[in-house]
């Protein structure tokens, strides 16, 4: 593998760290403090200018663009194309997942006029927290798969 294809999928696997960090950052503080009574109404008023959609909405497309280079620059043997395919795979299932399931419910969640009822909310953030860990997992799958392509494992 020449350098250039090393570089573009190490950059690749640090952004995907990057929202695998975020991922997990929502889940340990942002999730226990909305199911707190009042946490929702609190998140929801400190991020009407930027949130966390903002930063998944740049890293995400960067991170899958940068892995799909990074598995045409350094295509050779079955088994690390396999593994930066999986990546890349890995990246543009999440990316699916955050535009069909978590914006919509973002939505409702934080940026409708009227926050949902009581009832509803708790149902969506255990959800929507839920949702997150199998997004987490998929991100650290494909992280994972990308690490022992990159350290020459495979």
């Amino acid at each position: 593998m020449d350098v250039v294809a090393s570089c573009a999928l190490l950059v690749g696997l640090v952004l995907q760290a990057s929202l695998l960090g975020a991922n997990l950052f929502e889940a340990v503080v942002d999730v226990p403090n909305w199911r707190r009574p009042g946490g929702l109404a609190a998140y929801r008023s400190f991020t009407t200018v930027r949130n966390a959609g903002h930063f998944y909405r740049v890293l995400s497309p960067l991170t899958i663009l940068v892995l799909l280079v990074a598995l045409a620059l350094g295509w050779g043997t079955l088994a690390r194309n396999v593994l930066v395919g999986g990546a890349l795979a890995a990246a543009v299932l999440a990316e699916a997942l955050t535009v069909a399931y978590f914006f919509p419910r973002n939505a409702k969640l934080f940026f409708a006029a009227e926050a949902p009822a009581e009832a509803e909310a708790g149902r969506l953030v255990d959800e929507w927290g839920r949702a997150n860990l199998a997004r987490s997992t998929l991100v650290a799958v494909g992280l994972v798969g990308g690490m022992i392509a990159g350290f020459g494992l495979a």
